[in-house]
């Protein structure tokens, strides 16, 4: 069954906080003028997917989703995110910790999807594809740098599926969310994973915490 669809354009930027308010995310808005957001969700007790866009530069503070892996996967036209005082750009692949470290900078035109898949669910299609477990080569927190054709894959299967979804406005549901979708696209962020370098992301400075 479909959950929480939102296929929205935003230019209140206190109505755009309270559309992500289950995300557990403070924003400050850092430039000046007029707001501007785009954002669509959607998803099911098993997989859920954001894709947002947005004019300004904000300030991100909070939490991801508690249960499950929950990735950032950068459009190809998307701004660069800075996060923990480093900037990355479209071929990485952030895993969000489960800590409050989400401390992000993102800058105008920042267009990310943001995918959340249970664990259970990538460790049977790690084990099926030969991987090892996930546990093993996805660490929260920590940031992938990876290779621009599976990274070109993966950003095209989003992309394909968000633009269905929006298009049907979530009516076709339970054919675009169906388990080969999910499988694949677990298959997909997994390969991307297994074969990436992670990239060392500097620690926060306690005295620079809020």
């Amino acid at each position: 069954m479909l959950e929480n669809f939102i296929n929205h354009s935003f230019s209140d930027f206190d109505q755009y906080k309270e559309a992500l308010k289950t995300w557990d995310l403070e924003f400050v808005q850092l430039g000046c003028g007029r707001f501007h957001a785009d954002i669509l969700r959607f998803g099911d007790s098993e997989l859920q997917i954001g894709k947002v866009q947005y004019n300004k530069l904000l300030l991100q503070n909070g939490s991801a989703p508690a249960d499950g892996y929950t990735f950032a996967v950068h459009h190809d036209d998307s701004a660069h995110f800075l996060w923990r005082y480093q900037d990355f750009d479209f071929n990485t692949i952030i895993v969000f910790p489960e800590n409050r470290e989400l401390h992000g900078v993102s800058q105008p035109g920042h267009h990310p999807f943001v995918v959340t898949m249970q664990e259970n669910f990538l460790a049977e299609v790690s084990s099926t594809l030969g991987l090892p477990d996930p546990d093993t080569f996805i660490a929260k927190g920590k940031v992938t740098a990876c290779d621009p054709t599976r990274m070109a894959e993966l950003r095209l299967f989003l992309s394909i599926l968000c633009r269905e979804m929006k298009a049907t406005q979530g009516q076709l549901s339970d054919v675009l969310l169906s388990g080969a979708t999910k499988w694949q696209l677990a298959t997909l962020l997994l390969s991307n994973l297994a074969a990436a370098k992670p990239i060392k992301v500097k620690k926060r400075n306690s005295s620079n915490r809020r």
